[in-house]
């Protein structure tokens, strides 16, 4: 029997870096706020059993009206303070054999990389998307740079979401991790799970800033990275 998929979507969080006066989650891009953007991606996954959409605990209602006219069966829990307790609070509800636990500022995450994320997942247990490194990294200091190249490993790589694991696994990993994890990786990495990579994806970013924010629409417009360029 094929297990069963809960998609887990955290957006608790504030994201007080891009700016806005609400929930960046919520923030209208493309036409509709970013958590559904996000949401449409996984509920257009066949292989998504369960959608559970993580709020902040003064926002559950209006994430519940949100989805409510989606027309998508999405369950809606009360996060918390900490990204490892609302990925708790999200894994904890699912009912699933395997979670995929996405944050809900990336809404240009594809099919193709959930699916690969989940195949992987299938396979190894736990999986997360990673891109290489490869820029040259320098620290910075009040607005110039510090000498010398902080150390970039071969292998370096950066995180992205969805990540993708056993649920018993994940909830058992996020249950004893320091409050302070900044993913269900690093959680399942100290709790002594190994983690498989796939390739993530460019278009995948998190928006952080107001520049993502333009990035994020352009593509979710079909417009891509060149005409965010162009449009400056």
């Amino acid at each position: 029997m094929t297990d069963r998929v809960a998609a887990v979507i955290l957006a608790a969080g504030r994201g007080s870096r891009v700016g806005a006066a609400v929930n960046k989650a919520l923030i209208p891009v493309a036409g509709c706020p970013v958590l559904i953007h996000s949401l449409r991606a996984f509920a257009r996954v066949a292989e998504i059993d369960e959608l559970i959409a993580v709020a902040a605990a003064d926002e559950v209602g209006e994430v519940c009206r949100l989805v409510a006219a989606e027309g998508v069966p999405v369950r809606v829990v009360a996060g918390g303070a900490t990204r490892r307790a609302s990925a708790l609070a999200g894994v904890d509800t699912a009912a699933a054999d395997l979670v995929l636990v996405h944050d809900a500022a990336r809404p240009c995450v594809s099919e193709a990389l959930i699916g690969r994320v989940l195949a992987a997942t299938r396979r190894h247990g736990a999986c997360v998307p990673v891109l290489e490194l490869a820029d040259t990294v320098r620290d910075a200091t009040m607005g110039f740079l510090v000498r010398g190249t902080v150390c970039r490993r071969a292998g370096s790589a950066r995180m992205q979401t969805p990540q993708g694991a056993r649920r018993d696994e994940l909830l058992a990993a996020l249950a004893c991790a320091d409050e302070g994890v900044p993913d269900d990786a690093e959680a399942l990495l100290q709790h002594g799970v190994r983690v498989a990579t796939v390739v993530g994806e460019p278009a995948n970013l998190k928006i952080t800033t107001p520049g993502d924010l333009r990035m994020v629409e352009s593509l979710l417009l079909g417009g891509g990275f060149a005409a965010t360029r162009r449009g400056g």
